[in-house]
């Protein structure tokens, strides 16, 4: 099979792979769609440890993918079946043309839906949004005001879902100017550019002085972790999501922390919540067509051009907001060579 492959820090490229052997207890997927998050962006720029003789496997990092049973012996789960795969992260193999999983990351999607089947790709992401909005105790608390740092996919999840929940105020800080397009078209009311020269003072006044109820960051950076505790309005709430960009430990003002008591909480782990419930819920409402998960979808690449995919999803370039990996782009004949 083809599949990606980490080469060194910085370096994927496409290579040919043994296709997985599934065991009892799992099933043999054929990937249609995976997208890229900013973790596997982490994998693949940020870590020291890949190089010669200790390489990750290939097909890693991908973990949000939308795959067909080509093989199973699992009750329940028939071939052909079209399945959202959640596989967690340090499994994760969903950059290659087959992978395996276990009934308890897979979650079946609808056989007929007016909604594009790429489309379903956008329900990992928005599940752990959903999630997240559960542990940060927000998921129905109507009449708040938040503020979102950063206006990627996830942070354009947290828009439009506290609007959904019913939020009086939504505000919003992101640097790319398409985004904060999306921002608002998404429900922002008022999206900042963060180099504004009183950035504290004018997100201050939007609440009229008094802080966010909701503060979350989206973004992963120190700068919007440190800038959240002088926004959150005295027990608030803030929540963390992003992924941290580095292990040097981020440094908080404490003065502020100390003053405002706020409850500052992280959202991880959605893959392990009983049930997948959040992943239920983010594949319900994008069934539905309430969800416009397509509009994040800005582009596609072929397995063979994973380099430059990987590069335009970092680099934010051309109005990217979610990449995909369509694995029908280009349909080229490997051989099924199998593990075992």
């Amino acid at each position: 099979m083809l599949a990606a492959q980490i080469c060194g820090r910085g370096q994927v490229t496409e290579t040919r792979a043994r296709t997985p052997v599934p065991t009892a207890d799992e099933v043999l997927l054929r990937t249609l769609f995976t997208s890229i998050c900013g973790s596997d962006l982490h994998a693949v720029y940020d870590s020291d440890e890949w190089g010669p003789g200790n390489l990750p496997p290939a097909g890693f990092p991908g973990h949000a993918s939308v795959g067909i049973v080509v093989e199973s012996g699992v009750p329940g789960i028939d071939v052909g079946m079209k399945m959202l795969i959640l596989v967690s992260d340090l499994k994760s193999r969903s950059l290659a043309e087959y992978q395996v999983a276990g009934p308890s990351a897979l979650l079946a999607l609808p056989d007929a839906s007016s909604v594009s089947l790429v489309d379903f790709v956008v329900a990992q992401q928005l599940g752990t949004v959903i999630y997240a909005l559960k542990r940060f105790g927000y998921h129905r608390r109507a009449g708040q005001s938040a503020v979102v740092m950063g206006a990627g996919a996830a942070g354009l999840h947290f828009i439009r879902l506290l609007r959904r929940y019913g939020f009086e105020s939504v505000i919003a800080v992101e640097p790319v100017s398409e985004r904060r397009d999306m921002a608002r078209r998404w429900g922002a009311d008022r999206v900042f550019s963060g180099e504004e020269n009183d950035l504290v003072g004018e997100l201050m006044r939007t609440t009229g002085g008094s802080g966010f109820e909701l503060s979350i960051d989206a973004s992963g950076r120190d700068d919007a972790r440190n800038l959240l505790m002088h926004l959150t309005r005295q027990r608030g709430t803030v929540g963390f999501f992003g992924l941290p960009e580095n292990d040097s430990g981020t440094v908080l003002p404490m003065n502020d922390v100390f003053r405002r008591e706020p409850c500052i909480m992280m959202a991880v782990g959605a893959q392990q919540e009983r049930g997948l419930v959040s992943f239920r819920q983010a594949i319900q409402l994008i069934e539905s067509g309430q969800y416009p998960a397509g509009e994040l979808l800005t582009h596609r690449f072929a397995l063979a051009d994973i380099a430059l995919a990987m590069d335009s999803a970092r680099g934010k370039t051309g109005g990217l907001l979610k990449a995909v990996i369509d694995f029908a782009l280009r349909h080229r004949e490997s051989p099924d060579t199998r593990e075992g």
